[in-house]
């Protein structure tokens, strides 16, 4: 494409590293240094960005709408070595749906699950664990991991789809998760990083979720922990 590969120290702030009048036509990013772009106003120095490394929060996909900056959000996985589809968050033709690239298409499992074809590679097939809608061979529509969904009075919950809901409504660093629950089989459980008791807390943080999450995605249950464990890539161990 004729671009110019730009090289920075990955430690510390990338914006700080960054020229306020340097222009890039492409960038690839996680969903935090794009919320970090946002708040210094700072987007306009990209032309398009690519988000990968986790889920996107409906708030920062909000805050997208209105911008030049075209950005869209990537689903891969090591297996398939890079993104193997793409959906973009804002413009006129903004959605939810994954579009395949190039040769790749998709299919689910006996679970539900999303398969991944990619005739370009040796290994052909990769089984995920993430649960999908698939509209066809090469469009889907991420719901959450298999081994995540909650299953609460006959219902599926995905608590990836909850905190894509309270990220930007819960000021504490969150997540849900399902608990045996002798009437409901599972109950989901907020667990909230913070070093403020749960009774200080709660009430404030149960009703700003009433406004965003359904009566059955309610928790039923909230605690709160000084340090939420994390992967050494820092996503969250439930």
């Amino acid at each position: 494409m004729g671009l110019d590969t730009h090289f920075i120290d990955p430690r510390g702030s990338v914006i700080d590293k960054l020229n306020s009048n340097d222009r890039f036509r492409f960038a690839a990013m996680v969903p935090v240094q794009l919320h970090r772009l946002l708040q210094e106003d700072r987007t306009r120095q990209f032309e398009m960005i690519l988000l990968g490394g986790g889920p996107v929060s409906e708030a920062l996909v909000q805050a997208l709408q209105g911008l030049s900056t075209h950005v869209f959000h990537g689903y891969g996985s090591t297996e398939t070595v890079t993104h193997v589809a793409l959906r973009r968050l804002n413009g006129a033709v903004s959605e939810d749906v994954y579009t395949a690239i190039g040769d790749v298409h998709f299919a689910r499992d006996p679970r539900g699950c999303l398969v991944v074809y990619t005739p370009h590679l040796s290994t052909t097939q990769h089984v995920t664990n993430d649960l999908v809608t698939l509209i066809d061979d090469t469009h889907f529509r991420w719901l959450g991991r298999y081994d995540h969904v909650i299953l609460s009075g006959g219902k599926k919950i995905f608590p990836e789809q909850l905190e894509a809901k309270t990220a930007g409504i819960i000021s504490y660093p969150h997540y849900f998760s399902g608990a045996p629950d002798p009437v409901l089989g599972q109950a989901v459980v907020l667990t909230l990083e913070t070093e403020r008791p749960e009774n200080e807390v709660l009430a404030d943080v149960m009703e700003k979720m009433m406004f965003v999450l359904d009566r059955h995605e309610w928790p039923r249950r909230v605690i709160t922990v000084r340090k939420i464990e994390r992967t050494t890539s820092g996503k969250i161990k439930r």
